[in-house]
């Protein structure tokens, strides 16, 4: 931290972005930043907030027509068009299940690709529009989900993983994984496999 010109705290190379965010009732689950001018946030109960002028200005829109049922977690957009989001529905009975949403517009409008039971998907990722990872945490541990088919289904990887860990890191194509004794596992082919 750089503190020689007696001003606020710095730390090299970020600065301070002073843009009033009116939506910090948002809760947010995710970010995801397409570019330097292109990015989403995501808010737990399905609302989803747009910038398209490098965060000067942000857009509202919902998933949901009602999402006060919804709990929304993760997205990946994988480029303007199309994007993701994962969520679990809560119905009246007290029962879960879970949802991946799709959109090919931008966000404007979004279908849904219904689960028997709830994953717990964080940290999804898309690569192409088949092509998917995400971290399913389950309170019997933590695990790698992938797909193959857009995510009309999903695989569970074979790793040994912290159990406190609910993040995966992308470098591009390039996924990162911690394991348990301090190990990080690398996949370049979307999750298939890892070393």
């Amino acid at each position: 931290i750089d503190n020689s010109d007696n001003s606020n705290a710095k730390v090299k190379g970020w600065e301070i972005d002073s843009i009033a965010f009116a939506y910090n009732w948002i809760s947010p689950t995710d970010v995801d930043f397409l570019n330097s001018i292109t990015g989403y946030i995501l808010g737990s109960n399905g609302y989803l907030i747009k910038t398209t002028d490098y965060a000067k200005s942000w857009s509202q829109s919902f998933i949901e027509k009602d999402s006060s049922g919804v709990m929304t977690s993760t997205m990946s957009f994988i480029n303007d068009s199309t994007g993701y989001i994962y969520g679990t529905w809560n119905v009246l009975n007290g029962d879960f299940y879970g949802i991946l949403y799709k959109t090919v517009d931008g966000g404007n409008h979004w279908t849904k690709q219904y689960y028997d039971s709830a994953y717990h998907l964080l940290s999804m990722k898309f690569f192409d529009s088949m092509h998917g990872i995400a971290m399913n945490w389950v309170n019997s541990g933590t695990y790698v989900m992938t797909t193959a088919n857009g995510g009309l289904t999903w695989e569970t990887a074979n790793l040994t993983l912290d159990q406190s860990f609910n993040r995966l890191f992308y470098l591009g194509e390039i996924c990162y994984a911690t394991g348990t004794n301090q190990r990080i596992f690398k996949s370049v082919d979307h999750g298939c496999s890892w070393s």
